[in-house]
């Protein structure tokens, strides 16, 4: 498991940093509302109508409408299907759950002193950090962090990430999980005091 880890979070390899959006979301396209399971009004954040799928059972795939829509801005729409989008919408993004999206370990990059390229703060979804790594020129890696974690919603962007450790509220990932290359890395070594006995 701990090897697994080690290899998934060993990301040298170049991206296009221009996308809007994540690979795993698509826009412009929908399905049929007569299968939609819920409908939530006043979701002005895409990565609000995601948590909700993801947060929501039965649910598997979301539609989120955009300020722009002419006449239904942000409505979420949630759906139990396993066929991927094909009916036309306007100004939509629709995608799956967050999990679907991210291929992050439960680990955080350890920062040293050229690693780090920027640390935002008040990022309230780990698809927002993994975003914002994809869009950064030179990122390859993005920890980001939500409770119990003290650095709960801040999102550290890395050009590499050569070490790492394991913590609970940690979340550490690729721009996108397409092509990785599997390059080792290491985890931080852990220090011990040696025993003493009393004579």
């Amino acid at each position: 498991m701990i090897l697994s880890t080690i290899v998934a979070l060993a990301f040298y390899f170049q991206v296009s940093h221009c996308q809007d959006l994540l690979p795993c979301l698509t826009e412009d396209l929908t399905w049929d509302v007569e299968i939609a399971t819920s409908i939530q009004a006043n979701l002005t954040s895409l990565y609000e109508c995601q948590a909700t799928c993801s947060s929501t059972p039965s649910c598997t795939y979301f539609t989120w409408t955009k300020q722009s829509h002419p006449h239904y801005p942000h409505l979420c729409f949630l759906f139990t299907t396993s066929s991927p989008p094909a009916l036309g919408c306007t100004s939509c993004v629709s995608g799956p759950l967050a999990r679907d999206c991210t291929c992050s370990e439960d680990i955080s990059c350890d920062v040293n002193e050229d690693n780090v390229i920027t640390i935002l703060t008040a990022i309230e979804y780990e698809v927002e950090c993994q975003l914002s790594c994809l869009q950064t020129e030179g990122c390859n890696t993005y920890s980001w962090y939500n409770q119990p974690h003290p650095l709960h919603q801040t999102c550290f962007l890395f050009g590499e990430c050569p070490q790492y450790y394991v913590c609970n509220g940690c979340h550490s990932g690729p721009p996108t999980c397409q092509d990785i290359t599997t390059t080792p890395a290491t985890t931080t070594p852990a220090t011990t005091t040696p025993a003493t006995t009393t004579p």
